[in-house]
């Protein structure tokens, strides 16, 4: 008797866990389809506020990527299971995103050969490695003036400002530098480093 008093209770025990984990379950789901929507889903609600019917990204959607060769091919492809939050900013060489790319072919990204080398393309060349950053405080006139697109005269100049006053601390040091056009500075900031 005691055997199947107990046995009862095993049996109540795991009905209430079952009972627990699927409460536990739905409610997540719940959730998640309160809080957060697929891309796609995303994309029919927009189309359908917007009363187009192509399911491609709005532009309120696009600014984060570069425009480029192959853009379009990316937003349609690769977001359809996440934002494109998630990739935007990385940077990868070609053979890392050949990798990315494939393993998302492996987890259900169908795209044809064409949409492959659209994807590689545009990626490769919006998204690869960075430049080597240069350094004002070190390099010479002629990496100066080659890097940083400068004539002759305006990497002397700062050659010269640097060996009297010492080291630059902002790219908006180099650009004060007189008989530098600050403008071309400024458009390579991102590559200057110190």
């Amino acid at each position: 008797m005691l055997s199947s008093k107990f046995g009862h209770m095993r049996a109540l025990n795991v009905t209430i866990r079952i009972g627990s984990f699927c409460f536990a379950v739905v409610s997540l789901l719940l959730f998640s389809s309160f809080f957060y929507s697929t891309p796609a889903q995303t994309n029919a609600q927009s189309d359908s506020q917007s009363g187009a019917q192509t399911g491609t990204p709005t532009k309120a959607q696009a600014p984060m990527l570069p425009d480029g060769p192959g853009k379009q091919v990316v937003m349609q492809k690769c977001t359809q299971c996440h934002g494109q939050e998630m990739f935007a900013l990385v940077r990868k060489t070609p053979d890392d995103w050949d990798q990315t790319v494939t393993k998302m072919t492996t987890n259900g990204l169908v795209v044809t050969d064409e949409e492959y080398d659209a994807i590689m393309t545009y990626l490769a060349a919006n998204l690869g490695p960075l430049p080597p950053k240069i350094n004002v405080n070190k390099t010479t006139a002629a990496d100066l003036q080659k890097g940083l697109g400068l004539t002759d005269a305006e990497a002397q100049a700062i050659v010269k400002f640097r060996g009297d006053h010492g080291d630059f601390k902002t790219w908006n040091d180099v650009a004060k530098v007189d008989g530098v056009d600050p403008k071309k500075i400024e458009a390579k900031k991102d590559v200057i480093g110190f």
